[in-house]
């Protein structure tokens, strides 16, 4: 192919200290290495090698598996078939490299390249987010590759974590996990990976670890160093103490108040595995008030992940709970899901003098009104509300995920979130600073609300 040098420059400008003395190729010796490509089973090169769901890798002659038995692997006694039809696929990728390697008998020596080990999904992602920001052209022609940049070409599509399907396919673990956020299907063969996206598998294929390691060392850490600058500016953007955040564009959000949510569009499913997979567990969630999610709203509160479960199609269903209140001072967007630079939000402490006196009587009141206004609720919206968010926290109450939470009483935003009152009408609490001002102005909507006989 003929790639613009361009689209080469800015990777070896980003990367260049990283490809430097990156070999593209390596000889393999037919005397000396057919340990790396033996069969653990029978111990001599793979002959139409299948790989199971464990990660390791036989011979097809090797494997015994018939109408009775469990299907476990001989090495670590763990499900060695995908499903329970025990299909088994030969690893469309390992058996050319074993053909052009140990078949026949011209010579002693054979050559494998970083493009026998490439994942093709790499490339797509790669080539997809490039074109769409520069607007390059690509030529069909598969006998030439511009630039010196060549190494950092190949270097991106090097397997990392190879994982293979039951159709007998290798790809990345975060690759194929990207794919399979828009189609349940085997990005290739088209085959169905229901199953696979179901198990939640991520055992790496053991045996081509084993020859990436082996032959191209300075490719995989360089693929690593790549790898690793990706995940720490994940982490710093969703860190605790960063500025720049991930925003889920979806409700309005509350510090201490659960907040449930079933995660289904591809994006926020990128979005809510690199929260989880940078270890902070966090993310902005903002209200859009119009129709363009490009101007959600300014105010919106960090919430933390407490429990995911994955349902069998890749949805997901996330327990939330908020956390701090920000403020957005600059809008961007990230492979899809939206960011925001903000600034946190802190309250005004009360104040030892009459004034604070007053505003530690007022919340006393206001917590009893409130209590009295949940009572009123008919039984069976009550029982639905304390099903999704429990109980009205005590009065003298801290959060139980934070105990220093610099914010007002978790009761205060508790009976925020659950007045039977628009989006618009909820928001204007969540800029506030002033306990007073805020339990003053939820005491009105309470009366309001007592007022004209309505109920959550």
């Amino acid at each position: 192919m003929v790639y613009s040098t361009i689209w080469f420059d800015l990777f070896r400008e980003k990367n260049e200290a990283n490809m430097a003395a990156v070999d593209l190729a390596a000889v393999i010796d037919r005397c000396s290495d057919p340990d790396v490509f033996a069969c653990e089973l029978c111990k001599s090169v793979w002959d139409d090698p299948v790989t199971g769901a464990c990660g390791h890798t036989f011979c097809r002659r090797c494997i015994r598996v018939d109408g009775n038995s469990a299907a476990l692997c001989s090495l670590c006694s763990k499900s060695f078939a995908f499903d329970s039809a025990r299909r088994l696929c030969t690893n469309v990728l390992l058996f050319p490299i074993v053909e052009k390697c140990f078949a026949g008998n011209e010579g002693k020596k054979a050559v494998i390249a970083t493009d026998d080990l490439e994942c093709t999904l790499c490339l797509r992602y790669i080539l997809y987010f490039w074109l769409q920001v520069h607007s390059l052209q690509i030529i069909n022609d598969s006998s030439v590759v511009v630039g010196t940049a060549v190494g950092i070409f190949f270097v991106f599509r090097l397997l990392f974590r190879p994982v293979t399907t039951h159709c007998g396919h290798t790809f990345c673990l975060g690759c194929i996990y990207r794919s399979l956020d828009h189609r349940i299907h085997c990005p290739l063969c088209k085959e169905s990976l229901e199953q696979f996206l179901a198990d939640r598998r991520e055992t790496t294929t053991e045996a081509i670890e084993k020859i990436i390691e082996r032959y191209f060392p300075e490719a995989l850490e360089a693929r690593r160093t790549v790898e690793a600058e990706e995940m720490m500016q994940i982490q710093k953007s969703v860190s605790a103490n960063s500025q720049e955040i991930p925003i889920f564009v979806c409700t309005v959000a509350f510090p201490n108040v659960p907040c449930p949510l079933r995660i289904f569009e591809p994006r926020y499913r990128l979005m809510m595995r690199r929260c989880l997979e940078s270890g902070t567990r966090q993310f902005g969630m903002c209200t859009c008030l119009s129709s363009d999610e490009e101007n959600f709203h300014e105010y919106g509160t960090v919430l933390k992940i407490r429990d995911v479960q994955y349902l069998p199609d890749g949805q997901m269903f996330v327990d939330c709970v908020g956390e701090r209140r920000f403020r957005v001072l600059t809008k961007g967007i990230q492979d899809g899901y939206r960011t925001a630079i903000v600034e946190f939000i802190r309250h005004e402490p009360l104040a030892r003098d009459e004034q604070g006196d007053d505003v530690r009587q007022l919340l006393r009141d206001v917590y009893k009104e409130s209590v009295d206004w949940i009572a009123s609720i008919p039984p069976m919206s009550r029982a639905r509300l304390v099903h999704s968010l429990g109980n009205i926290p005590a009065e003298d109450s801290t959060s139980d995920e934070n105990p220093a939470s610099p914010d007002f009483p978790p009761w205060v935003w508790y009976v925020v979130a659950i007045l039977p009152v628009d989006q618009r009408a909820q928001v204007c609490f969540l800029p506030m600073t002033s306990l007073g001002e805020c339990v003053l102005s939820l005491r009105r909507v309470l009366r309001y609300v007592c007022h004209h006989g309505q109920s959550s």
